[in-house]
């Protein structure tokens, strides 16, 4: 009973990692709110940057992306490296990489 117990949740925990994968149109989002919470710290006043006019900054960096679509997760590639990853509906940087982190 215990060994199915175990499947049970293991099966669970994947389907759920599977299904909340985040799509490619959440990290510009995810993006957008890095920049935007970095200006809010910088000046110390709320930026003004809405969703649907992407600065032309992060046009640029999502130009050189490349989406790897994994089954369980999502990998942002740039130049040949991983910056981001995707999962769990949650972006995590890779080692202050990115857009904003002073590259």
């Amino acid at each position: 009973m215990k060994t199915f117990l175990i499947f049970v949740l293991t099966a669970a925990l994947l389907a759920v990692a599977c299904l909340t994968r985040p799509p490619e149109s959440s990290f510009k989002d995810y993006l957008i709110q890095t920049r935007a919470a970095l200006q809010l710290t910088a000046k110390g006043s709320q930026p003004t940057i809405s969703r649907d006019a992407v600065p032309e900054e992060i046009s640029h960096y999502l130009a050189g992306c490349t989406f790897a679509d994994r089954l369980l997760w999502v990998d942002v590639k740039k130049d040949g490296r991983t910056v981001y990853t995707g999962i769990f509906s949650h972006w995590v940087a890779h080692q202050s990489e990115g857009i904003g982190a002073g590259k």
